[in-house]
């Protein structure tokens, strides 16, 4: 005959929860780059749920596109110069870009507001028509101002030479006396 034993209160509800804590800290790794002197950099792992994780998408088409696009446009003078190794290094990298933007899922990018952006540019376009308006009125006084001080040079020039004219008359007068005396 067999003696039941007492069961024991097991102690794992306990080392759940420390281990749920200490999963949702993240964990940190120091990771060490061979390019900049060996310096150490500290990265921190972020953990995340299965719900948060779930909601994240894969990198978009055109953001893919953009950053394959500009990686290409960097390469691209280095990969002219002939250099059989620099352009296999390059070609592995523009790979491993691609393939790393292929696999990364990011997180759910939320837009604001349609509205908000909607009524932001209706002021906006109302500030472009009224400073459109502002500046045709401007061109306008502009033009007139212009006008108007070719017309004053004008009368300045007639003033001045009226003036000469007016000058020269008297010793006109006064040569045709002294010749008739």
């Amino acid at each position: 005959m067999t003696i039941p034993r007492p069961k024991v209160a097991k102690q794992t509800s306990q080392s759940k929860c420390q281990k749920r804590k200490k999963s949702n800290e993240g964990r940190r790794r120091q990771k060490t780059s061979p390019l900049v002197n060996k310096q150490k950099k500290t990265v921190r792992l972020k953990n995340i749920s299965t719900k948060a994780g779930s909601k994240w998408q894969p990198v978009p088409k055109t953001l893919g596109t953009t950053i394959l696009s500009m990686l290409d446009d960097s390469i691209s003078p280095f990969t002219d110069s002939g250099n059989k190794a620099v352009e296999r290094i390059l070609h592995k990298i523009r790979d491993s870009v691609q393939h790393t933007l292929e696999e990364v899922r990011v997180p759910k990018v939320t837009w604001t507001d349609s509205k908000s952006l909607k009524t932001s540019q209706k002021l906006l376009l109302a500030e472009k028509k009224r400073l459109e308006d502002l500046e045709v009125d401007l061109s306008l006084t502009l033009d007139e101002e212009v006008r108007q001080t070719k017309l004053l040079q004008i009368k300045r020039d007639r003033l001045k030479s009226s003036a000469a004219s007016a000058c020269d008359q008297p010793q006109v007068i006064l040569q045709t006396a002294q010749e008739s005396t």
